[in-house]
């Protein structure tokens, strides 16, 4: 099986966050936090018997379309070309919602500035992701997938070099200053416009390229 990794993990993630959500049930209040504004403050509430669902189908959903995705892609975009970076990409952002529910349901039994920590972990998921987005080759799903990387096998390759260590550098970079202490809205902000760069990158070397006879 191709994508073994991907489903074995997969089911691992939703099981430890089952597991982790049936631990706290008990000492869950009745009515829990859902959403937090720009400043940390809790805006939106719900019973628990539904909030605590949120992690757990978060996660099987996004697990069920990562294994169909692959089925999906058309020959010249084939997903098993970097099987294994899809499958370890797909399982970061599984296990990512896995930590947004461990945060929510510590929130709710004792003080925690969601603010910073899900700035910090969605900082590092892009770090981490920035990290082997090098492998990625063209496909329809993930990556830095504008007309000119779809277009341009090697306007792909040198966009994602290029995008691979911003995100990496804004992530890691992002989060220890979010850590230390800077305003976590506006480290968001700053790391996101860094890893815009590789949009305007790819078209401008696609022009550039396209001069040359592409």
């Amino acid at each position: 099986m191709r994508y073994r990794a991907l489903f074995i993990g997969g089911l691992v993630l939703i099981a430890v966050t089952v597991a982790y959500t049936l631990s706290m049930y008990n000492r869950l209040p009745e009515t829990i936090a859902t959403h937090w504004n720009i400043h940390g403050q809790p805006d939106q509430f719900s019973p628990r018997n539904w909030a605590v669902l949120f992690g757990p189908i978060a996660q099987i959903a996004l697990w069920l379309v990562f294994l169909a995705l692959p089925s999906l892609s058309p020959p010249k975009a084939d997903l098993s070309r970097f099987s294994d970076t899809y499958a370890y990409v797909c399982l970061l952002v599984i296990g990512f919602m896995g930590v947004v529910q461990f945060l929510m349901l510590e929130a709710a039994v004792r003080p925690i500035d969601m603010s910073k920590w899900v700035v910090v972990c969605v900082l590092g998921l892009f770090g981490l992701m920035g990290n082997v987005m090098t492998r990625a080759k063209r496909n329809y799903w993930m990556g830095f997938r504008t007309p000119w990387t779809l277009e341009s096998e090697e306007v792909w390759n040198r966009t994602h070099r290029l995008g691979g260590r911003l995100m990496f550098v804004g992530g890691f970079g992002g989060m220890l200053l979010v850590l230390a202490g800077l305003d976590p809205m506006m480290v968001t902000v700053s790391a996101v416009l860094l890893t815009l760069w590789p949009v305007v990158y790819s078209y401008l070397l696609f022009r550039r390229l396209r001069g040359s006879s592409l």
